[in-house]
């Protein structure tokens, strides 16, 4: 509220290079009519502020959304009520000079107070009842993070909870994480009985970390929590719908556009090489489908004949001389968008493997079967940021990049997949 007030007082000076008409109708009503609507979004929106979460940019973005639905309050007011006249540049300054000063003491709050707090000062006591894996994060977590200002008073087992609760009177302790994953019910109630009549705050860590690294999700039946586990990504029509409309049209109208390259890189694939112009290999697809993925040849033919190799880059003397300059701008997988279009791989998604390096990377990483409920793509969260794999070990590395998109998919997250990806051919960084 300080801060959109002094917002309003300079961009007033910024536009009239005055203050002489600020207390007048129109600038007095507009003036209050600002401060009404902001307490009102204040209070409907309830902000919070914790240390653990004080993620600053987290809240430089809050405000930004509150500011746009408080303009858009101002704006409604002037489009209806046109009983006074303002200066629609000084509510545009005041807008700007607002974000910019509540950016500005947002960052310098977070920077004092976690080096105040960095300080031993303004700190919370905690202690940990049991000593396992996961208490020991939770005092490793608040080391390296003295920003937060969590100070350690010792693990307690469960045969010490009087020790405890005297602990707990004498150093006014303020939390007390409950990590012992053979704590019993009684014990927990009789920690909460007491938390209740003293300013102590009960946390209870029950060992998820198994569930949570499998995509588990808590939905809410009634008040009953229900922990979802194995969910699986794309399941909802809505979303898969999107994805295979957007591959639909996209694959459409680049076939379509790539015509006359189709029949040019054809061309030059077979006079430069004996051999065939496409390159068709089984790979697995979703849920283990093997379809056969169509690509421009870019090896001599028979170059596998001591079984299946992976491609060592300009060391492979098996990639023909036309065949290189196709990897490097990734001209040899053009013809892949028929297999988009057929509905065996999507633009956006895991590169599919052939069966014999499944094998050999899920006996290493058995997450990676994971991404077999997926279609597999043209481009992938991983060729984007890790490459191309020329070892089962690189392979695995680059999975961990493919997990996270099956987490973080969008529409969005797609198109700006297929932009890096065109950045890439453009550079001729492919493999």
């Amino acid at each position: 509220v300080f801060c959109l007030n002094i917002a309003y007082v300079i961009a007033y000076f910024i536009k009239f290079r005055n203050f002489n008409s600020l207390i007048d109708l129109p600038y007095s009503l507009i003036f209050v009519l600002m401060n009404v609507a902001w307490l009102a979004l204040l209070i409907f929106n309830k902000p919070k502020y914790s240390r653990i979460s004080q993620k600053v940019f987290s809240r430089i973005f809050k405000l930004g959304q509150l500011m746009v639905i408080h303009l858009g309050i101002i704006t409604f007011f002037w489009v209806n009520v046109k009983v006074v006249e303002f200066s629609r540049v000084h509510i545009f300054l005041t807008y700007i000079v607002f974000f910019i000063i509540g950016v500005l003491w947002r960052l310098a709050a977070y920077v004092i107070l976690s080096n105040y707090r960095a300080a031993g000062k303004n700190q919370r006591k905690y202690v940990i009842t049991g000593d396992n894996e996961l208490g020991i994060f939770i005092k490793s977590y608040y080391e390296h993070h003295q920003e937060l200002g969590f100070k350690f008073f010792g693990f307690f087992g469960n045969e010490y909870i009087h020790d405890l609760k005297e602990l707990v009177r004498k150093q006014k302790i303020d939390y007390i994480y409950c990590c012992s994953s053979n704590i019993n019910a009684s014990e927990i109630n009789s920690l909460i009985k007491f938390s209740e009549s003293h300013p102590v705050e009960i946390k209870i860590l029950p060992d998820f970390r198994a569930f949570l690294m499998k995509s588990a999700s808590v939905e809410y039946h009634d008040y009953l929590p229900v922990i979802s586990l194995s969910k699986k990504p794309f399941k909802d029509l809505q979303t898969e719908n999107t994805k295979r409309i957007f591959d639909i049209l996209i694959s459409s109208v680049a076939i379509i556009a790539l015509i006359p390259f189709y029949i040019i890189f054809g061309l030059i694939t077979k006079t430069t090489s004996k051999g065939p112009i496409f390159f068709m290999q089984e790979r697995v697809g979703r849920w283990g489908k093997v379809f056969k993925i169509i690509k421009f040849r870019s090896m001599f033919i028979n170059s596998e004949t001591t079984g299946p190799q992976l491609s060592q880059g300009d060391s492979d003397n098996r990639i023909t001389t036309w065949g290189r300059y196709m990897r490097k701008t990734r001209i040899d997988e053009l013809p892949q968008f028929l297999n988009v279009l057929i509905g065996d791989m999507s633009l956006v998604g895991p590169r599919p493997e052939r069966q014999f390096f499944i094998d050999q990377i899920v006996h290493r990483a058995p997450d990676y079967l994971r991404l077999l409920s997926v279609k597999p793509g043209i481009t992938s969260l991983g060729q984007v940021h890790y490459g191309y794999a020329a070892s089962v070990d690189e392979m695995v590395q680059r999975m961990k990049y493919d997990l996270l998109y099956l987490k973080k998919y969008s529409l969005e997250t797609d198109i700006y997949l297929l932009f890096e990806t065109t950045k890439v051919v453009l550079a001729g960084r492919g493999q």
